[in-house]
């Protein structure tokens, strides 16, 4: 059976930050998500954008707009908490908060 690794996240965007990957020289755009569930509990999540992502991070991303974002889950080693910390890999980012940008749409 074919195994399938695909989240949809939505919520508001905390924290945000530009650099570039050591492995690869690949620039990347890290944020977090925070997403309230219904009782009020709100859950981060820790999201790394790659590719042609990037530039429209640069363009749209605000902190506390809403945003929705596909990718799929990844494990990253933490030498700082020496541990895996599970990540998400986006796939498409779409920036909710239409008095910033009008809905657009960025895909890699």
């Amino acid at each position: 059976m074919r195994e399938i690794n695909s989240v949809y996240l939505s919520g508001n965007v905390g924290s945000f930050k530009f650099g570039v990957t050591k492995s690869k020289e690949e620039e990347v755009c890290t944020f977090t998500i925070a997403s309230e569930k219904p009782d009020g509990i709100v859950t981060w999540v820790r999201v790394n954008v790659y590719g042609g992502n990037v530039s429209a991070c640069r363009r749209f991303l605000r902190q506390g707009m809403r945003v929705v974002v596909e990718g799929e889950l990844m494990n990253r080693y933490s030498p700082a908490k020496d541990d895996k910390v599970l990540e998400v890999r986006c796939l498409e980012v779409y920036f909710v908060d239409r008095e910033a940008h009008d809905g657009k749409k960025a895909t890699v």
